[in-house]
């Protein structure tokens, strides 16, 4: 059984903190030509640059992983494509 991702786009808001755009965790799709050499991080990096092309401000992702129905873990993905472990 494959991995499953769902991420959550938030938004760098003053004063200091990061806000989520949308109410709800969606799952993530990446493409995986074999080309990528990180996916998930990919998908989300262009996530993120199509809405700071649109004069938005800084971004990231927090992404929770699934295998199956069981919870495997939460990392951040920053608009460089660096992952950071989390806890949820």
């Amino acid at each position: 059984m494959s991995a499953l991702y769902f991420f959550m786009l938030q938004r760098y808001e003053h004063p200091a903190q990061w806000v989520d755009t949308a109410d709800r965790y969606v799952e993530l799709k990446p493409r995986d030509y074999g080309e990528e050499s990180d996916p998930v991080a990919e998908y989300c990096v262009r996530h993120m640059h199509a809405r700071m092309r649109k004069g938005q401000p800084k971004f990231r992702v927090v992404v929770k992983e699934f295998e199956g129905r069981a919870f495997r873990g939460a990392f951040v993905v920053h608009t460089d494509g660096t992952r950071t472990p989390i806890d949820v």
